[in-house]
């Protein structure tokens, strides 16, 4: 009978062990998942850090300090000035290839005159004068992906329900820390009205959209790429 007894104590000490070891087992599993998952910022919900990362091709390339075309279809920069005051418009556009090769456009006063141009070591080469050359601070224009992280969201858009744009707007809390190279070459104020946008038009076409206004005055940049996804 004592025998007996202490193969059933056996049994039960040996199912017990296992017991444990599962748990322990199941409890690092656990521990394990929790580490290798993805932690969300304190400034974004699980909807705004999970959009955000459909942007990283953008973010990617205006890390980069020398662009690097080869990786995109199409490199485009705009910069839109405005005055209210006396109604004058000026739009110039840079559009470049992944050979390097592209155009120059000036459009003013209903007038567009266009100029071939090459890039290279991140400036612009022109086949012909010009009456004022494209601002390589704003073409060779680089945000490290920290800039953006640490921008709260304002408002988002996950998908347009008839084009399928994308779009995030961050909150520019204090403007007067951010592009006060680029508002003091245009004449706008450290603490001008500074928004940060960007968007997804259209699959592979991504756009960043940088807008400064004051007392009448605008200014919109705009740096885009086309990427292929496939």
């Amino acid at each position: 009978m004592l025998k007996y007894k202490k193969s059933i104590g056996a049994i039960q000490m040996k199912h017990l062990s296992k017991l444990i070891v599962l748990l322990l087992g199941g409890l690092l599993i656990m521990v394990s998942l929790g580490a290798c998952g993805e932690k969300i910022p304190e400034n974004r919900t699980k909807e705004q850090y999970e959009l955000e990362k459909e942007f990283q091709p953008l973010f990617d390339f205006l890390a980069e300090e020398k662009k690097d075309l080869s990786n995109v279809k199409l490199f485009s920069s705009k910069i839109f000035m405005m005055d209210e005051s006396t109604g004058n418009k000026i739009s110039r556009s840079v559009y470049l290839q992944p050979d390097n090769t592209g155009e120059y456009i000036i459009e003013q006063e209903g007038q567009t005159t266009e100029f071939p141009v090459h890039y290279h070591n991140m400036k612009l080469q022109y086949d012909k004068e010009v009456s004022q050359e494209y601002d390589l601070d704003v073409l060779n224009l680089k945000l490290e992906p920290q800039f953006f992280k640490k921008l709260s969201v304002f408002d988002d858009m996950a998908k347009h329900p008839g084009t399928g744009m994308k779009r995030i707007d961050y909150d520019i809390v204090d403007t007067s820390k951010y592009f006060n190279n680029l508002k003091e070459k245009y004449g706008f104020k450290k603490d001008c009205s500074t928004n940060v946008d960007v968007m997804i038009n259209s699959k592979g076409h991504f756009e960043l959209i940088l807008e400064f206004s004051d007392k009448g005055r605008l200014l919109v940049i705009t740096n885009s790429i086309m990427v292929d996804l496939e």
